[in-house]
């Protein structure tokens, strides 16, 4: 019987402790930190040379493929030894590095024996703190900003880019457009959708508008139905932002492109000033960037 109760209390606190955790701000600056001291320790200087699963080796984490139920990655620590599996029915390449990289998150920021995380834990709005942070990390792993930065911190917001990102630093469309947005100086908002509702979206700053996911997207929005090889252009800042009548002359900017079987991926930005005496301030959410659904 005391065995019994001793048990049910350190799972009690463990509940409590998770919980508590998964409500918590998420600290991405310190995501972002431990990828950045990975990059340093290994001397990594080339996007070619970020060796994911060598990375892991070196930090007494084997990496390996097999069947998994339930998820797509999983990561077990015994004491400073570690070991990773990937589902092995993730084909692209990209998935699988970030799938790698995103448990290595959780072994550098987490102490918990047994993560278990979801195709929505690595590439959905990452709801809970602790894949918030490992999502984070992943990102700045993959894509150091050192390396990824000059590519982007003054090109105008465009998917092209994106995919062309892709390929140099061989990750998905939707980790490098999450990426680019960090790093681009302009206010840009990702949108992910699906069935043509919007399921969730990520903005550098949020100050002055707010999409709800759930809804349906506008029918005159190129999410509604992407063509191939779109270009970015300008469309009416109502239909993603019904609050828009406050502002008199912003430009937004639209492109959208169809993820497989995964959704639709629309990147947004805003180029044009308001009026001065407009009040429009584009400011930091907590210090962090986060995704919302």
């Amino acid at each position: 019987m005391q065995i019994w109760w001793a048990c049910s209390k350190i799972l009690i606190f463990w509940i409590c402790s998770m919980l508590q955790m998964n409500n918590a701000e998420p600290d991405i600056s310190r995501a972002h930190y431990e990828a950045f001291k990975l990059i340093k320790e290994f001397a990594i200087t080339k996007p070619e040379e970020i060796l994911v699963a060598d990375l892991a080796m070196a930090l007494d984490v084997y990496v390996r493929e097999e069947a998994l139920i339930g998820a797509e990655a999983r990561l077990l620590r015994n004491k400073r030894k570690g070991i990773i599996r990937i589902s092995s029915t993730i084909q692209q390449p990209g998935r699988k590095r970030f799938a790698i990289a995103h448990e290595l998150g959780h072994w550098k920021l987490h102490n918990e024996v047994l993560q278990i995380c979801t195709e929505e834990d690595l590439h959905g709005p990452g709801s809970k703190t602790i894949e918030a942070e490992a999502n984070a990390f992943a990102g700045a792993l993959l894509m150091p900003s050192c390396m990824f930065s000059p590519y982007c911190t003054d090109s105008q917001p465009d998917l092209a880019l994106v995919l062309k990102l892709t390929e140099i630093f061989k990750t998905t469309v939707t980790a490098t457009a999450l990426r680019f947005i960090d790093e681009s100086r302009y206010p840009c908002v990702i949108v992910f959708s699906k069935n043509r509702k919007i399921v969730w979206w990520k903005a550098k700053r949020t100050d002055g508008f707010w999409i709800d996911a759930g809804v349906e997207v506008s029918s005159h929005s190129s999410a509604w139905e992407p063509q191939k090889d779109e270009s970015r252009h300008r469309v009416n800042a109502r239909f993603w932002f019904p609050e828009v009548e406050r502002y008199r002359n912003v430009a937004l900017y639209e492109q959208s492109m169809i993820l497989g079987q995964y959704g639709v991926l629309t990147l947004l930005s805003i180029e044009d000033q308001l009026e001065p005496d407009d009040e429009f301030e584009w400011s930091r959410v907590k210090g962090s960037f986060r995704m919302y659904k």
